[in-house]
């Protein structure tokens, strides 16, 4: 999970992709959230999808900046 302005990302780099973390709440209450079965009441939208050409975590930051 990281943080890039006031939104929360999860990051799976097994899968490739970041959700959004969209239920408004704290951090603490995130953390509590996804540490349940399910992610409890946690809800996301999928926001990135790395492909073959990219690179890591730093293109993908870098392409989150540009959104």
């Amino acid at each position: 999970m990281f943080r890039s302005g006031d939104k929360y990302y999860i990051w799976n780099p097994i899968e490739g992709g970041i959700w959004e973390i969209v239920t408004s709440m704290g951090l603490v209450d995130i953390v509590t959230e996804i540490d349940k079965p399910r992610h409890g009441s946690l809800k996301t939208e999928k926001v990135y999808q790395m492909y073959s050409g990219d690179f890591g975590l730093k293109d993908t930051v870098d392409k989150l900046q540009q959104w």
